[in-house]
């Protein structure tokens, strides 16, 4: 054990100023089989108990009993058993006894549990601290239930913090009796390691049953995030707690536990600014709501369209959020940058407002009701979108979509109205309708996004799946159908951004699109019009200049700080790629790397690099004294990004 922790906590770990702390394991299972279930004999005690009787645990277990009890007469007047001997080779002994019901028997079973429990905890303990004498131990992140007090017990004598995973069913009312029997029980502080809750309009299939029911909306979910946190900020016990996750998997996951809505921002890191703006209000107060001041306005506006991070093509741009109730009005400001300096400002008393035409580029936009709040509590975070000029659009044949009901019957097509009257896709808690749109195009790689025309009283969502020609490869992803009057648009290419294995769809290959109709709530509408494809002017990459860093600075834990502030970029920047590569042979440009090291928002200019790619791909942690090379390339809006 002590060559494995060795190996894996580095130097750079151990000096790391950074680093709070080391987990011993993650949801451990202290029950039998794994199961967790609080019932009478179902720890993993019985698990010992069922060994052959030559095994150590088996021996252990009745070793722990002959401690206990003088013989076996006193063990069988205490349980209520007639056992012949402790150990033997016949059925009628506790050594080969494959389980053990008697109700007697509960008391030492919970002991041998400590017992277990306190050998884990002290050997792993005590192997980290050997390596590592400056950090934490943080536990085994538990997944809390009432009979892990003999391993809580077991564990506070070796661990700095508790840590618990703890997800719970009922969002407006939150159970944290776990949690506070936990700090009874070992006296330690605690952190929470994970909670979450998932939210029906995202499109996600939200199949995973574990960690509770799914809320309506990411409304919802800023809701349970805030009951949550004033519930664990009320106990002095608690030092933190870890949304799970930062971002969604990618909607078709290999497992039900991926196709879910954890995320702050979805799998394409576009964020859930209904859930994150208020996320992050919360958490700047975070420290005076401990000491018993909450903030009395959590009402912040939610964003809508223009969508983050989506092209609007020439003319005016209308801006939509969503209303907040009681407010005289809104402010509402366009920027060239997040910083919002030289900032448009406009005031409105509806949750909309129609700028005039900005010139092509980058924007921003953010939005804030009008109160005596300081801006940065009442402003929503900044969204960025760009403007550009339609240089080509190609009808499809939206009047003709083969409309295929599945296994939902109470959507009915009219034309180009859905209605939805009621029931559900029991496999994806969605109803489903979807068709196929077969273009006359033979060559889709010229075209940068589908843009489709639709109006609906509630979120609804678009499953989108490209099908390559003469292949079996397909490839899906989802978009939100944003409430408002603006046209949803997305890349095409995104469906390739799924995972690096399947990146390189060929678009000059591709057969056919199919587009999916997810409608959330019974009694939804949903119009759609004017489905196209479309191609759009861009700046050339002679007007993306070479970045030169303006420092760069390496410590000696294998850790590089970039910054190229100095550096203009171009408006349609979008994002930076980073490259790192081992410093063996030095390469021309960035055609020679292979994927890049991190990409990074264009609103940032540094960035810290820890890890780089050797010649096959894989990341790797940069170690002190080697020769590293690093890229900065800029990357526009269609994933151009400089040689």
């Amino acid at each position: 054990l002590q060559a494995r922790v060795n190996a894996l906590i580095s130097d750079a770990n151990v000096n790391d100023p950074w680093l709070l702390g080391w987990y011993l394991d993650n949801e451990l299972w202290w029950y039998q089989d794994g199961a967790f279930v609080d019932r009478p004999n179902n720890t993993v005690v019985e698990n010992y108990i069922a060994q052959p009787f030559t095994s150590t645990a088996k021996l252990a277990w009745v070793g722990y009993l002959e401690g206990r009890y003088p013989n076996i007469a006193a063990l069988n007047a205490a349980w209520g058993t007639q056992y012949r001997a402790f150990r033997g080779d016949t059925p009628d002994t506790l050594q080969v006894a494959s389980q053990v019901t008697a109700a007697g028997a509960e008391a030492d079973k919970m002991g041998f549990l400590k017992l277990v429990a306190a050998k884990f905890f002290s050997t792993c303990a005590a192997a980290v601290r050997a390596r590592d004498p400056h950090h934490l131990i943080l536990g085994v992140r538990f997944l809390p239930q009432p009979t892990l007090k003999p391993v809580v017990e077991a564990a506070a004598p070796y661990v700095d913090v508790l840590t618990a995973n703890l997800y719970n069913k009922d969002f407006a009312s939150p159970d944290l009796s776990a949690i506070d029997d936990m700090a009874t029980w070992s006296g330690k502080p605690i952190l929470i390691t994970e909670f979450t809750a998932r939210a029906a309009d995202s499109g996600m299939p939200n199949g995973f049953t574990a960690p509770g029911k799914v809320v309506p909306s990411q409304e919802a979910r800023a809701d349970a995030y805030r009951i949550f946190l004033d519930q664990l900020l009320a106990r002095p016990f608690i030092v933190g707690a870890h949304w799970y996750s930062y971002a969604d998997d990618p909607p078709l996951g290999a497992r039900l536990e991926q196709s879910n809505n954890w995320g702050l921002v979805n799998n394409r890191d576009q964020p859930y600014t209904a859930l994150l703006d208020r996320v992050a209000r919360y958490n700047r107060n975070v420290y005076a709501t401990r000491q018993g001041q909450p903030d009395a306005n959590l009402s912040v506006p939610s964003p809508i369209a223009p969508a983050f991070g989506a092209p609007t093509f020439g003319g005016p741009v209308r801006l939509v959020w969503s209303a907040v109730a009681g407010t005289s009005g809104y402010t509402v400001q366009l920027a060239r940058n997040p910083g919002f300096t030289a900032a448009q400002s406009y005031v409105t008393a509806a949750p909309a407002y129609t700028t005039a035409a900005p010139a092509a580029g980058r924007w921003y936009w953010r939005v804030r009701v009008n109160s005596n709040q300081p801006d940065a509590l009442a402003y929503t975070s900044p969204w960025p979108f760009y403007v550009d000029q339609v240089a080509e659009s190609r009808p499809l044949m939206a009047a003709d979509w083969p409309w295929q009901p599945s296994a939902v019957q109470a959507i009915t097509a009219s034309g180009n109205t859905l209605g939805f009257s009621g029931g559900r896709d029991p496999n994806s808690n969605f109803a489903t309708i979807s068709g196929t749109l077969f273009g006359a195009t033979s060559d889709w790689s010229s075209y940068d996004y589908i843009a489709l025309d639709a109006t609906s009283n509630a979120p609804a969502h678009l499953v989108i799946n490209l099908s390559q020609r003469d292949s079996d490869k397909s490839f899906a992803w989802f978009a939100t159908l944003q409430r408002g009057d603006n046209p949803l648009v997305e890349r095409i290419a995104a469906a390739t951004e799924r995972d690096v294995a399947i990146r390189k769809l060929k678009l000059d290959k591709l057969g056919a699109l199919s587009v999916g109709i997810r409608l959330p709530a019974a009694g939804q509408q949903l119009s759609f019009s004017n489905v196209r494809l479309m191609r759009v002017q861009r700046d050339t990459l002679s007007q993306m200049p070479i970045i030169i860093p303006q420092t760069v600075t390496a410590d000696a834990s294998g850790t590089v700080d970039l910054d190229w502030r100095d550096y203009l970029p171009v408006t349609t920047t979008v994002a930076y790629n980073i490259y790192a590569s081992d410093g063996q042979t030095r390469p021309g440009n960035t055609n020679a790397l292979p994927l890049p090291t991190l990409t990074i928002d264009a609103a940032a200019q540094t960035s810290r690099v820890r890890v780089y790619r050797d010649p096959g791909g894989t990341l790797k942690p940069m170690q002190p004294n080697q020769r590293y090379y690093l890229h900065i390339a800029p990357v526009d809006a269609w994933g151009q990004q400089q040689p």
